[in-house]
């Protein structure tokens, strides 16, 4: 039998004001409410997802404290720590948008 280490997420409130946010966007000023209602269940799904493994994604900080990572979902990228098997969801950016001066 395999034994996986589960991580638990935790959200941030800058994040989940991010979620909200993207959320309103395609929502109101796209008008593309089904969208909108299936991008944030994708993100929120993939977020879950990093109980398994968060350490597979990539690095985008690295110092003696703490690691800061980054995985990409469709035009998102989701922003996160790892402390005592916690996965810290620090954020949630647009792709393009230059976020890496916001970390």
């Amino acid at each position: 039998m395999v034994n996986i280490e589960l991580y638990k997420t935790i959200i941030t409130v800058d994040a989940e004001e991010e979620l909200k946010e993207i959320y309103y966007y395609i929502k109101v000023h796209l008008k593309e409410e089904v969208i909108a209602r299936k991008l944030i269940y994708r993100i929120q799904k993939e977020i879950f997802d990093l109980e398994y493994m968060p350490k597979k994604y990539k690095v985008l900080k690295k110092n003696k404290r703490k690691e800061i990572h980054q995985k990409t979902i469709k035009n998102y990228n989701i922003i996160y720590e790892i402390h005592d098997n916690k996965v810290h969801i620090l954020h949630i950016f647009y792709s393009r948008r230059n976020y890496l001066k916001l970390i």
